[in-house]
């Protein structure tokens, strides 16, 4: 007994008192038993909590709004944006950066400002200060975009941005890229089908922008190739 009781040992064997009679082993399972059934009604009360807890934290913050747990995420992303923002400033007491705007909405800036400068109880106050001298380093690309040409803008993107001053490609892409579309794929009966997702995502843009984003930044794309597809597709005189 001894000799292997040094052998488990040795490999790490878990051993075991094996119970004298069966009143001993009854009341060992009874123990066991009553142990297990109290560790069950823990964990029971324990996945009750978090359920309660996370179905509180799902629920709207007002009436129409978003969940508490979204409010809790918008609000660290706008601290954290805030401060991402702050850090890009210079000096102690008064904060100062440099930045780029367009030209055509310096009044729009400079009022907006203002407006936000007299609506404030303390003794802050912002203010917008021009270079009208010629900048040393060359002004980045802004592109100006919508609804409409966002997906195509952001297409022409992937392969690079134009210079500041150069011409912006994405003009001739809304009709070029299309029309390739449909000369590859010519087809009424396809076409029509590809057309009639794009008719229903711009039909149904509301609902679709938080359901499935995905179609929603999409849709005018998909509907200009359905077009062209429809339209070449009559060239080809191709239907299926």
């Amino acid at each position: 007994s001894e000799k292997i009781q040094k052998i488990c040992s040795s490999y790490g064997v878990n051993s075991y008192r094996w119970p004298a009679n069966c009143e001993v082993a009854q009341e060992a399972l009874t123990s066991l038993q009553v142990q297990v059934e109290d560790q069950q009604r823990l964990l029971r009360a324990h996945d009750n909590f978090v359920y309660s807890e996370a179905f509180a934290l799902l629920e709207p913050a007002r009436l129409g709004g978003n969940s508490v747990i979204e409010e809790w995420r918008l609000f660290c992303k706008k601290e954290k944006s805030l401060y991402a923002t702050l850090n890009l400033f210079e000096g102690d007491m008064n904060l100062r950066a440099n930045c780029w705007y367009p030209e055509s909405e310096e009044q729009q800036i400079r009022a907006l400002l203002i407006s936000l400068s007299s609506s404030q109880t303390g003794t802050n106050s912002a203010v917008l200060i021009s270079h009208r001298t010629q900048p040393k380093k060359s002004p980045p690309t802004y592109i100006r975009k919508n609804e409409f040409t966002e997906v195509f803008q952001d297409l022409v993107d992937t392969y690079g941005l134009p210079n500041y001053g150069e011409a912006n490609p994405a003009l001739f892409t809304i009709v070029t890229f299309p029309f390739l579309f449909g000369v590859m794929y010519g087809d009424v009966g396809h076409g029509a089908m590809l057309l009639s997702v794009g008719i229903y995502a711009v039909w149904k843009a509301d609902d679709l922008k938080h359901t499935i984003p995905d179609l929603y930044y999409a849709r005018y794309i998909l509907l200009m190739m359905g077009i062209f597809a429809v339209y070449v597709g009559f060239l080809y005189n191709d239907f299926f």
